[in-house]
């Protein structure tokens, strides 16, 4: 005979009731440890990636990197992780990478339709001096750093973004509106220059760079008046380093 749940003394199966009946279940080998082991398993396991639905002329685009970084493709944000991935518009692509501890870097990218492309970039492997304390995209240090040596590789339209996208931030540092002041003229967005150094003179008023962001001021409101012919985009000169 098989093992009986209750004896004659206990008063049978009614008197034990629903708990007892649930401490059998709670103790039984089989429903103890599978779940848990299932659990387990689920947890360990890597996340699923998400297929990226790619609309007609699109390619996918993977970037990896050692560290974070924020990237963007002809100027607009793709975002900020070490590994990011994102449809874009097939064709040459301008590819823009600003990793936390190391100088940014540009590339070209043939993006095919319907094709995946992974672009891996490597930093060298120590970073200099200046840069190891610009590695947190939520202080402003960061976002200077990177639009100036935008700047100075003739990249004057991803500093801009990298500056504006800053400013929403942060929108009374001055060493962000310095930036952008200088990088204006060279984008030929002179009216937008001319505000960007009014608001940097009025939250620096003893910036030492006063006088000479002055005298391009005067430059930039003639050009203004000259035909759209005559105006010329002139990188602003004499810049001090950041």
């Amino acid at each position: 005979m098989g093992k009986r749940w209750f004896s004659k003394k206990s008063g049978g199966p009614g008197a034990l009731g629903a708990s007892v009946l649930l401490m059998a279940v709670m103790v039984t080998p089989s429903c103890k440890k599978e779940p848990v082991a299932k659990l387990a398993a689920q947890t360990n396991e890597a996340p699923v990636q998400k297929k990226v639905a790619l609309k007609e002329g699109q390619g996918l685009l993977k970037i990896d990197a050692p560290e974070a970084f924020m990237a963007l493709v002809d100027n607009q944000k793709m975002g900020l992780g070490k590994s990011l991935i994102a449809p874009v518009a097939a064709g040459l692509r301008q590819i823009a990478v600003f990793p936390q501890r190391h100088p940014p870097q540009f590339f070209e990218v043939d993006i095919k339709g319907g094709e995946e492309h992974t672009l891996s970039v490597t930093f060298d492997e120590t970073p200099q001096a200046r840069w190891k304390d610009a590695n947190d995209p939520k202080k402003p240090l960061y976002w200077v750093l990177h639009a100036a040596a935008s700047r100075e590789k003739g990249k004057y339209a991803a500093a801009e973004t990298l500056l504006r996208f800053a400013l929403q931030s942060h929108p009374k540092d001055k060493r962000l509106w310095r930036q952008l002041a200088y990088t204006l003229p060279a984008l030929k967005k002179k009216e937008a220059a001319l505000n960007a150094m009014n608001r940097y003179l009025e939250l620096a008023p003893n910036a030492p760079d006063k006088a000479h962001l002055v005298e391009v001021q005067k430059g930039l409101a003639a050009q203004m008046d000259d035909s759209p012919e005559r105006r010329e985009a002139v990188p602003v000169q004499g810049a001090p380093a950041p």
